[in-house]
């Protein structure tokens, strides 16, 4: 608690089974969210923030989800033009090929 009582931290440990961490974290994670979610529904004065290892670890997936939709559209759309031309220059080149060998198209 700071010397004015205007800020509070609380330190929780947890200490998990691990038998399936994969799906523990997560679950403690959403319950963590839910008694805060409560915490802010009873007392919405309180500025209430999680952190933790538990918590950006149960953040990952969801993190990587906003990452592919933040970066790959203008990935792809600088990538675009090289396709394109990639796709003409391909397609021109078979043309060309197929010219040499149809007699009707020199």
């Amino acid at each position: 608690m700071s010397r004015n009582a205007d800020v509070t931290v609380i330190d929780v440990t947890i200490q998990l089974p691990r038998i399936d961490e994969a799906r523990e974290v997560p679950e403690v994670a959403r319950a963590v969210r839910g008694i805060a979610d409560r915490m802010r529904a009873d007392h919405p004065h309180l500025g209430i923030h999680l952190t933790g290892m538990g918590i950006l670890t149960a953040m990952v997936p969801t993190l990587a989800l906003i990452a592919d939709f933040l970066l790959l559209p203008p990935l792809l759309m600088k990538l675009d033009p090289f396709r394109r031309g990639w796709i003409e220059t391909k397609n021109e080149f078979r043309i060309d090929r197929l010219r040499r060998r149809v007699p009707c198209c020199r």
